[in-house]
């Protein structure tokens, strides 16, 4: 184990020193100047997801109480999609089935109460399936931009670590050729 990690810390260095006398002065101010541009495109990605649509309903100061609430309306949200189906079906059928009974007359008031009531019924089951289905797409969609959002932040704080220091783009592109190559030997 020592003996792979002393090997990939040699690797590294060698790739920083060779990476360092490869580029000129002018190549590692453009690949200081092409990190920053990427940091400022990764932050202003974020800024993006966070203000607008369902970023705008996540929380970044309290993260674990929207992932909380997330998962609460995905694990509740079936249960009421159900809840109202049970409704909906039998309550659809019947008032379909007694505008048939009207449609040829053969209904008297009761009847033609009993049919507006169950339609009543129905359409609020309906409407309840309907809000129900959009709190699952939101809070799915919420699921997705905090999905976008984690790793998005991770490398723009990585990406502005590496831009606040004159020699963190070349640490960063040895580093990055270091893993490559030993990525390379893990497959052969």
């Amino acid at each position: 184990m020592l003996n792979k990690s002393l090997m990939l810390l040699s690797a590294m260095a060698f790739c920083l020193t060779t990476v360092s006398i490869l580029l000129s002065d002018v190549q590692q101010r453009a690949l200081s100047l092409w990190n920053i541009r990427a940091w400022s495109a990764m932050d202003q990605c974020r800024q993006t997801l966070v203000s607008s649509g369902a970023g705008k309903l996540m929380r970044e100061d309290t993260p674990l109480i929207t992932a909380l609430a997330t998962a609460g309306m995905l694990l509740i949200t079936p249960l009421w999609m159900a809840v109202f189906a049970l409704f909906l079906i039998p309550n659809g059928a019947a008032f379909l089935g007694g505008l048939l009974f009207a449609c040829e007359g053969a209904l008297d008031w009761k009847g033609a109460e009993i049919v507006a009531l169950t339609g009543a019924i129905a359409g609020v089951s309906l409407t309840g399936v309907i809000i129900t289905m959009k709190q699952f797409f939101l809070a799915t969609t919420i699921l997705v931009v905090a999905a976008l959002l984690l790793p998005l932040s991770a490398l723009e704080f990585v990406a502005r670590r590496i831009a606040e220091y004159d020699k963190g783009p070349l640490v960063a592109l040895g580093v990055l050729v270091t893993a490559a190559l030993a990525f390379f030997k893990a497959l052969l």
